[in-house]
């Protein structure tokens, strides 16, 4: 079976251009990328191609040595790496409140250990620290790469002890690559979080570009050559246009830009004008720098409330080009002779990243009044509480259907007024104050609640299996055979949290809710779009206190309020709204902000807009008659 030799290859390094620029287009929310997270993946299958190149190339001139090998993944990885947390750790100082900074010092930490990825993997939830503000979320792919890089030389070096002959060990391998595809998919169905940080269901991609270079030139026509890197470019272009997040990933979706990479990787036809195009090859080569350095650009800018729009954009984007291009010069083009002093600057970070996660460095930077504000993400474990009392409420990859206690939490009252209480986290995080509120009526609270999507009768995008299953049993189920003893249902979500979904779409679903309930005639209201911060509100809240001025304006999303201002003006009598932005101190007397994260209220945010949603006449009509 013939293999390449080990030279450089304008098609990859075009692809590396076009991995990098779909990651950064994505995360800039440039309009047509949603799929540009999909460059990531062509990442891996490139990584996949490379390492098996270097690797079975030593084992065939029988040099392999691991220390060497891993000893150049070191010069040519951790340096620009080693660089960036510096320099984050040193500026994030100044202006990250210590919570957050606290926060980030331990991803740092975990980072230049390459573990990030299980990190996020274990603190993934919903009240978990927000990644809004986590600089160095995107180190979870550069930890996924490298506990590949140490683990699949010896795999390799088994595989051709097993197999003498290598078209054996191409099947075997693609063998192997199926059954890990097909866990992964099975693993994303039950647990999509674990799926997409751990090795077990990522490995498939970089396998992937493993049997890409086994198979050698075996396409020799040039005709074919073009073809099939022209269908390879196009899908990519495709993905990066259509694809969206609400998809399961990783998924059947990713064999869409694996297998395109894996097409123009074996087609080797690196002819097309623009392939060869300097400031497209530059790219390429600084894609790594240009990779780390433009998620941290883009997290710092949005904690400083900077809008995204069509001057903003161009200028996050150069500016993340000028530090790609200073630490690709600087930092990453460094020639070093030993990696020991690589490792020796690793471990001197690592304590002080370490250390910073267990001290409030710079604490002595802020008003206590602004450090207790901010630090009230913290109680995330209690809020929870408040969310799942009564087991009411499922939390995805945490509970099940069968967790739910419908009989507690569907109790029909013979006495009293029932009132439903329908939809995802944004029914939760008000059915405390709700229930207190109802009481005074003298009205029971039924609750049905679960995050994952829309409470709609139909499935929409994104929709989980928890919340089917619940939206299921309350439509199909509960609602035909106790609708005469309901008095009326009140239905909320997060109506704006899918952006692929249209504002038509979503008035669509919420009119089939309405229809189905008046089949029963059963009264329904409709809780609206609550307000939706750019980065979690206690730091908004704290900024606010401790420069004294209100920026609480700038870090509003703008795709929430403009739903609601939809939804209002076509569900008007049906629909209570719940942005009030003027209402209310953004803190109690107490520092407790109004909302916990970016859209969930907190205990005393809750209170305050339940009691004045019972001032709202629609309200009081809806609950009275």
């Amino acid at each position: 079976m013939p293999n390449r030799k080990t030279t450089f290859r304008d098609d990859i390094n075009f692809l590396r251009a076009i991995a990098v620029t779909g990651v950064l287009l994505y995360h800039f929310k440039v309009p047509y990328t949603t799929g540009g997270f999909s460059g990531v993946d062509i990442f891996f299958v490139i990584s996949g191609y490379l390492m098996t190149q270097i690797i079975d190339h030593a084992i065939d001139q029988k040099k392999f040595s691991f220390k060497d090998y891993i000893g150049k993944r070191i010069k040519r990885i951790v340096p620009a790496l080693l660089f960036l947390i510096l320099l984050l750790t040193f500026l994030a100082y100044f202006f990250y409140f210590p919570e957050d900074y606290k926060l980030n010092q331990r991803n740092a930490a975990s980072s230049l250990l390459f573990l990030s990825n299980l990190l996020y993997w274990r603190t993934t939830g919903y009240f978990e620290p927000s990644s809004a503000t986590n600089i160095l979320l995107h180190t979870w792919s550069l930890s996924v790469e490298w506990q590949f890089y140490l683990i699949y030389p010896f795999i390799l070096l088994f595989l051709r002890k097993l197999f003498i002959h290598k078209k054996n060990l191409l099947l075997f391998l693609a063998g192997c690559t199926l059954l890990l595809f097909i866990f992964s998919v099975i693993l994303t169905h039950f647990k999509a979080s674990a799926s997409f940080y751990l090795l077990p269901s990522r490995a498939w991609e970089m396998l992937i570009g493993g049997i890409a270079f086994f198979l050698g030139d075996i396409i020799q026509a040039k005709s074919w050559k073009r073809l099939l890197s022209t269908l390879g470019y196009v899908t990519i272009l495709a993905c990066f246009v259509f694809l969206h997040t609400s998809m399961a990933w990783p998924g059947l979706f990713t064999l869409l830009p694996v297998l395109a990479t894996f097409l123009i990787i074996v087609a080797n036809y690196p002819d097309f004008p623009i392939t060869r195009q300097a400031q497209v090859q530059f790219i390429g080569k600084i894609s790594y720098s240009l990779y780390l350095w433009h998620w941290p650009i883009y997290v710092i800018s949005q904690y400083w409330g900077l809008e995204l729009n069509t001057i903003t954009i161009p200028i996050l984007i150069l500016l993340s080009l000028s530090f790609g291009i200073l630490s690709y010069k600087y930092i990453e083009s460094i020639q070093f002779n030993s990696s020991k002093q690589i490792l020796l600057a690793s471990f001197l970070l690592f304590l002080v990243t370490g250390s910073g996660y267990y001290h409030h460095f710079n604490r002595h930077l802020f008003k206590p009044q602004s450090l207790e504000i901010a630090g009230y993400t913290s109680n995330y474990e209690q809020e929870m509480e408040r969310l799942t009392i009564g087991n009411c409420f499922l939390v995805t990859d945490r509970m099940e259907m069968k967790d739910y206690n419908a009989d507690g939490c569907l109790f029909i009252d013979p006495q009293k007024k029932n009132i439903l209480l329908l939809g995802d986290s944004h029914a939760a995080h008000v059915a405390q104050s709700l229930q207190e509120g109802f009481q005074e009526q003298g009205i029971n609270l039924l609750k049905a609640a679960a995050t994952g999507g829309l409470p709609t009768l139909k499935p929409r995008n994104g929709n989980n299996q928890t919340l089917e299953a619940v939206m299921n049993y309350i439509y199909q189920d509960f609602i035909p055979k106790n609708y005469k003893s309901i008095n009326g249902v009140i239905v909320t979500a997060h109506w704006s949290k899918d952006k692929t979904i249209s504002n038509r779409e979503v008035l669509d679903g919420i009119k089939e809710i309405i229809a189905y309930f008046n089949k029963f005639n059963i009264k329904t209201i409709i809780l609206g779009q609550s307000e939706v911060y750019t980065i979690p509100f206690p730091a908004i809240a704290a900024k606010n206190y401790q420069y004294g001025i209100d920026i609480r304006q700038k870090f509003l999303e703008k795709d929430s309020r403009n739903l609601n201002n939809y939804l209002k003006q076509n569900l008007s009598l049906n629909y209570v709204e719940m942005i009030h932005l003027n209402s209310f101190p953004l803190v109690s007397e107490t520092n407790v902000p109004y909302m916990l994260d970016q859209d969930h209220f907190t205990s005393y945010g809750s209170d305050l807009v339940i009691k004045q949603m019972f001032q709202d006449e629609k309200f009081i009509s809806f609950y009275k008659e």
